[in-house]
C-alpha cells in the first residue's frame, strides 16, 4: 500500500504511581469505578514445601537476583519413570508459576526431565522473572522480596488442572533488584505506531514494552492490539496479535481497516489504538482483557468512488466459482455461452435462443478410473455435474470442464478438482495431462483466452495462493505444451491465479491470488490481493485504459480497491454505504462491476442497487428486471446472463434497461 505523505511517529507511555501498590489496570470498556488496588503478598511456602497429597519441590539456589537460572527438583507420589514419560507429551512438559498459578506470572510447556532410577522423581529448569510481570490488578515491579515458585499440571493430565493452584510451592527470594519498570514515577508499558496517521489499507508497525504475563515453550503471550471506534462504552475491534520478547519489548503491525464491525465505515478522525491483555489471568469476565497502554493513531480519507471517474472497464476477470454454477461466455464470440447442469453441459451458439447439452458421463468414467468419483453440489452419491465450463471458439467442439470429485474409497471431504476435456462434443472425456513427467502439482482451473488458447492452470503449493504451472492448447485440447501465463488483452497485465487444488471441508480456506506481471507477461508475482471463494460471488478484477485497475470483493476488509500503476500498488476505495448511514455495515453483499462501469451491490431492502460511475449514492434499477437473490453475473452482446437460483435456468436481461430509475 502506498505510504501517506505525512509518516510521523506518536507514542503513548503508561505511568504507574507507587512500587509496592501501583495502579492498577483500566479493562475495555472501562468500568465506571477502579479495581483495588494489589493487595500484599500472602504468606509463602517454606523453601522446600509439599502438599498433602505427598507432592513436594526444591530450589536451587534458594535465593538470588532476577533472571536467575533455578532448578527445581521434587517428588511427584505415583508420578511416571523416565521410561514411563517417554512418547508421552503430557507427561513431558508442566506448567511453572511465579507468585501464584492463577494470579502471577506462568511458564507453560516447560520440559520435565523424570528419574530412570525412581518413579515419581523430577527435575525441572526455570528462570526467575527479570522484568514485572501482570496480575489481575496490575504490574508487579521486580523488586527484593520472597516470592511463590510452583508447578502446576504435572504428571498425568487432570483435566481442569490449569485453573487451580499450584501442586507444590517453594520460595525463592529475589535479592539485589534494581527496579528500572514499573516502579514509581517510571514508565510500565508502552506502545508505539509509525506512522501515527495513516489511511485505510497502509500498514502500521507497532513496538512497545509490556510486563510479562505467560511463556508458552518459552515465548512470551497474551498481547493483542485493539482498535476503538467509539467511546470509552463502545467495544475495541481486534487488530491481531502482537510479538513479545523475554525482555518485554512488543512488535508486530496491522493493517489499517476501511471499514469495522457495527461500526461501518471509519470516518477520518483520531482512534485510540489499544495494548489489551487477553490471558486468563487477566481477563475480568463480562469486560474482556484489561487495557495496559494506548496510542493515538490519526486515520485520513480513502480515495471516493465519486471522484474517480474510472468509466468503462476494457476487460472484466471474476474469481474461480467453486461454490455455484455459473454461465461462462466465450471471450472471443459473444454469440456462445455454456453452464453446467445435472449429467449435462448445456451449450448454446446463438445468445441463448436454443441450447443443446453435451453428456457428462464420459467425464464420469473417466474419473472412476483413476479411482475418484464426480461430485454433485459438494456431495457424492448424487447426479453428476460439473462446476465449471471453459469455451474454445477456434474449436466448437471442445469443451473444458472442472469437476469436484472425492477418492472413492475414502469419500469426501477432501474434495479435489479435476480438469477434463472432450474435443468431440461430449462422446470422449480425459483428464488434463500433467505439466509433464517431472511435475506433480493439483489442478487449479482453465482460462480461456481471446486469441483462441486455452490454459490449464496447476498449483505449485497446492493452496490457490502460488504463481501457477500453466500449459497451453491451441488445438482444442489434443496438445498441451508449458508456458507462462498469458497477459489479457489489453493491459493492464492482471490474472487471477490458480484456484484450490482440493478443499479439506466447508471451513477450510479456498484462496485465488491476483498475479500481476510488470515485463509483459514474461514473469508473475503476488501483489498482495487474496480473496476466499467461499462466496458464490467472490470478486472480480477490471482493466481500465492507462493501466489502471480495480478489485471489487464484497464481503471483505475493503470492499474495492484501485490501482493507477497496472496492480503494482493498491489503494481502498471508499463506497457510499448501502443504507447510506455513518454507521450502515460495511461489506457488499455480491457487489459486481458492470460492463458500462457501475458497480451493483444486493442490499438487504432495496434489492439490487447501482453505484455509476462517479456517482456519490447507490440508486435503485428498474423494479423486476434482476433476481431476487445473490447471483453471479455474466455479460454478453449487451445482455446480462445469470443462472435463476431455483430452477437453474439462464435468465438474462437488458444491460441497457440496468440504469437508475427517474
Amino acid at each position: 500500500m502506498p505510504s501517506t505523505p505525512s509518516a510521523f511517529v506518536i507514542v503513548t507511555v503508561l505511568l504507574l504511581a507507587g512500587c509496592q501498590a501501583p495502579a492498577p489496570l483500566t479493562p475495555s470498556p472501562s468500568p465506571t469505578t477502579a479495581p483495588p488496588s494489589i493487595a500484599p503478598s500472602p504468606a509463602l511456602n517454606p523453601t522446600q514445601a509439599s502438599t498433602s497429597s505427598g507432592t513436594s519441590i526444591r530450589l536451587t539456589p534458594e535465593s538470588g537476583p532476577p533472571g536467575t537460572a533455578i532448578q527445581i527438583e521434587g517428588y511427584l507420589p505415583g508420578g511416571p519413570s523416565a521410561a514411563d514419560a517417554e512418547g508421552n507429551p503430557s507427561l513431558q512438559h508442566t506448567t511453572v508459576c511465579w507468585d501464584g498459578c492463577l494470579t502471577g506470572f506462568t511458564a507453560v510447556d516447560v520440559p520435565v526431565q523424570w528419574s530412570a532410577n525412581e518413579a515419581g522423581r523430577f527435575t525441572i529448569g526455570f528462570s526467575a522473572p527479570s522484568v514485572p510481570w501482570l496480575g489481575p490488578q496490575g504490574p508487579r515491579p521486580v523488586q527484593d522480596g520472597d516470592f511463590a515458585v510452583g508447578v502446576q499440571c504435572l504428571g498425568p493430565l487432570v483435566p481442569g488442572c490449569a485453573a487451580q493452584e499450584a501442586q507444590a510451592a517453594a520460595t525463592f527470594r529475589v535479592t539485589g533488584s534494581q527496579p528500572s519498570r514499573c516502579g514509581q514515577g517510571q514508565p510500565c508499558a508502552e506502545l508505539t505506531l509509525t506512522p501515527g496517521q495513516a489511511q485505510p489499507g497502509d500498514a502500521v508497525e507497532v513496538s512497545g514494552w509490556a510486563p510479562l504475563i505467560e511463556t508458552i515453550s518459552g515465548q512470551p503471550f497474551g498481547y493483542t492490539i485493539a482498535l476503538q471506534t467509539g467511546g470509552p462504552d463502545s467495544q475495541a475491534v481486534p487488530m491481531g496479535q502482537v510479538t513479545q520478547q523475554v525482555n518485554g519489548e512488543l512488535s508486530g503491525s496491522f493493517t489499517v481497516p476501511q471499514t469495522v464491525p457495527g461500526a461501518g465505515v471509519l470516518s477520518p478522525g483520531s482512534y485510540d489504538v489499544e495494548l489489551q491483555a487477553t490471558t486468563p489471568q487477566t481477563t475480568v469476565v463480562g469486560q474482556g482483557g484489561p487495557t495496559i497502554a494506548s496510542a493515538s493513531l490519526r486515520l485520513g480519507t480513502s480515495v471516493a468512488w465519486g471522484s474517480l471517474s474510472a468509466g468503462s472497464p476494457v476487460w472484466m476477470a471474476p474469481t474461480a466459482d467453486l461454490v455455484t454454477p455459473s454461465i461462462t461466455v466465450d471471450p472471443a464470440d459473444p454469440t456462445r455461452l455454456a453452464y453446467c447442469a445435472p449429467s449435462v453441459i448445456r451449450l448454446s451458439n446463438d445468445s441463448g435462443q436454443s441450447w443443446r447439452e453435451v453428456p457428462i458421463a464420459g467425464a464420469v468414467d473417466a474419473v472412476d478410473k483413476i479411482g475418484f468419483e464426480v461430485m454433485s453440489g459438494g456431495a457424492t452419491g448424487s447426479t453428476p455435474q460439473c462446476i465449471s465450463v471453459a469455451l474454445d471458439a477456434d474449436h466448437p467442439d471442445s469443451l473444458f470442464a472442472v469437476f469436484g470429485t472425492a477418492e472413492r474409497q475414502m469419500g469426501a471431504p477432501p474434495e479435489f478438482f479435476k480438469g477434463l476435456i472432450t474435443a468431440d462434443g461430449g462422446a470422449n472425456w480425459r483428464i488434463v495431462p500433467s505439466p509433464g513427467p517431472a511435475y506433480d502439482f493439483p489442478f487449479g482451473g482453465f482460462a480461456s483466452l481471446p486469441g483462441g488458447q486455452v490454459e490449464a492452470l496447476f498449483n505449485t503449493t497446492g493452496d490457490g495462493n502460488s504463481v501457477p504451472q500453466v500449459e497451453a492448447t491451441g488445438d482444442g485440447g489434443s496438445n498441451w505444451q508449458l508456458r507462462v501465463m498469458a497477459c489479457p488483452s489489453a493491459q493492464p497485465c492482471l490474472r487471477w491465479g490458480p484456484a484450490p487444488g482440493s478443499i479439506s471441508g466447508m471451513g477450510a480456506a479456498r484462496p485465488q491470488t491476483l498475479l500481476v506481471s510488470a515485463n509483459a507477461g514474461h514473469s508473475w508475482s503476488a501483489n498482495g490481493i487474496t480473496l476466499d471463494l467461499h462466496a458464490g460471488v467472490a470478486g472480480t478484477v477490471a482493466g481500465f485504459d492507462a493501466g489502471r485497475a480495480l478489485v471489487v470483493a464484497g464481503q471483505g476488509t475493503f470492499p474495492a480497491q484501485w490501482s493507477s500503476d497496472g496492480g503494482l500498488t493498491w489503494e481502498p476505495l471508499a463506497l457510499p454505504t448501502l443504507g447510506g448511514a455513518p454507521d450502515a455495515p460495511g461489506n457488499y453483499p455480491a457487489l459486481q462491476i458492470l460492463p458500462n462501469g457501475s458497480l451493483i451491490a444486493l442490499a438487504d431492502t432495496a434489492g439490487w442497487i447501482l453505484l455509476p460511475p462517479g456517482a456519490s449514492s447507490w440508486c435503485s434499477p428498474a423494479p423486476g428486471t434482476l433476481p431476487g437473490t445473490a447471483v453471479r453475473f455474466a455479460f454478453a452482446a449487451g445482455q446480462i446472463w445469470w443462472l435463476d437460483p431455483g430452477t437453474g435456468e439462464p435468465r438474462h436481461t437488458s444491460l441497457a434497461s440496468t440504469t437508475c430509475s427517474p
